[in-house]
């Protein structure tokens, strides 16, 4: 009886046998579209940008490595940024 009754609790389709279907990378393969903010930014800001955020994380993490030359030439990449 508990047979009949585990039986009768699947859903006809889970109980059909259907084919394996046959994958490939372009199955797999997905196209997502966002928007890229450092698109527009010429190859100089972009350098400047590395500039500080490479100084702001060493601020971050070992901030007596960085010189007051290192800060200064950061903030200056900043404002060039705005």
């Amino acid at each position: 009886m508990g047979a009949l009754l585990l039986a009768s609790c699947i859903p006809p389709s889970a109980s059909a046998v259907e084919s394996p279907r046959i994958l490939g990378w372009e199955d797999l393969k997905v196209t997502v579209k966002f928007e890229d903010p450092f698109e527009a930014l010429t190859g100089e800001q972009l350098m400047k940008l590395s500039l500080y955020a490479r100084v702001q994380g060493m601020l971050e993490s070992r901030p007596t490595k960085v010189s007051g030359g290192m800060a200064r030439e950061a903030e200056e990449a900043k404002a060039l940024l705005r």
